[in-house]
This record gives C-alpha cells, sequence and structure tokens, in this order.
C-alpha cells in the first residue's frame, strides 16, 4: 500500500515501526511511526492514514504493530 518508491534521500537502509487500528468503517487509522527518519510519520500517514481496506479477522479498535524495513537502492 505504500509503494515501492518513498521519496526519501537516505544513506543507509532503515527500520521502522508502525502503529496502527482498523476503525468501524474498515479504515486504517495510523497511531504512530517509530522511526528515526524525520518525516517519515507524515509520509505514512499520508499514504495510509483513513484507506479503506477489506480485512477479515481483525479486531475493529484493536492496536497492531507492523515492522517496516526501507532499502536503499
Amino acid at each position: 500500500m505504500l509503494g515501492s518508491k518513498i521519496s526519501l534521500e537516505l544513506k543507509e537502509s532503515n527500520t521502522a515501526e508502525i502503529s496502527f487500528m482498523i476503525n468501524n468503517d474498515n479504515e486504517i487509522v495510523i497511531i504512530s511511526v517509530d522511526s528515526k527518519i524525520d518525516n517519515l510519520n507524515s509520509i505514512i500517514k499520508q499514504k495510509l492514514n483513513y484507506k479503506k481496506i477489506a480485512v477479515k479477522g481483525v479486531k475493529k479498535g484493536e492496536i497492531y504493530k507492523m515492522p517496516l524495513k526501507i532499502n536503499i537502492n
């Protein structure tokens, strides 16, 4: 959902942890982005916040954490 191209200038690969939940309208709600990259939080929120998804088997309102690895090319 983020795509393979994120407009960041990095000197080395990096990691982040995204905390999110699914609301009652099946939308992703980004809670936080834990990363050393300053503007990654706004990029993630711009691309994912309130995007509708089709999901089964998730508890709405529960906070999930997802690791993210960003590689440089």
